[in-house]
């Protein structure tokens, strides 16, 4: 089934006006640069920043206003990542709010959409799933629980987007 098939035989999924749209995730090299960038020059304000040891990461979220009513930029900085990105490969994912992670996944598969990450939950997170994007370019999508507070899960993909974390701030 291709993208085209997918449209022209799917009909519109109900209940999106629940959906809301959470984060995009870049990664970036240098992450003080990055930060002085969409602070200092862009005007954004550090919403929060968290070391990730285990995993070799950083994650700082910036943004307009609050998370739990504003779309914001997640930058992740793996610390062992030596070389520049390529261009287009510092791109993770957009997430994706939606009331049930699990109804939503059946939803899209159903439409044929790929789903390459079938939902369930990550080690200490809440339930997620990464899907294809209907484009089928290299980049997915990631869908998260709608936050109920500032708190709220994260996916951050690693070098190549394969893997997944979770962030809050706790």
């Amino acid at each position: 089934m291709t993208v085209i098939d997918v449209a022209e035989t799917s009909k519109p999924i109900t209940d999106t006006d629940k959906f809301c749209l959470l984060h995009t995730m870049i990664r970036v090299r240098d992450l003080d640069a990055s930060l002085r960038f969409y602070i200092n020059l862009l005007g954004m304000k550090l919403l929060r920043k968290r070391d990730y040891p285990t995993g070799k990461f950083t994650l700082a979220f910036v943004g307009y206003g609050d998370e739990s009513s504003n779309t914001v930029i997640e930058l992740t900085h793996n610390w062992d990542q030596a070389e520049p990105y390529n261009l287009g490969s510092a791109f993770g994912h957009l997430a994706v709010g939606v009331p049930d992670v699990y109804k939503t996944c059946e939803r899209l598969a159903a439409a044929g959409v790929k789903i390459p990450r079938p939902a369930g939950p990550m080690a200490q997170s809440s339930p997620l799933s990464k899907i294809r994007t209907a484009t089928g370019s290299s980049w997915s999508s990631a869908l998260n629980p709608i936050p109920r507070t500032p708190r709220h899960v994260a996916v951050a993909g690693r070098a190549g987007g394969r893997q997944a974390r979770r962030s809050s701030d706790t």
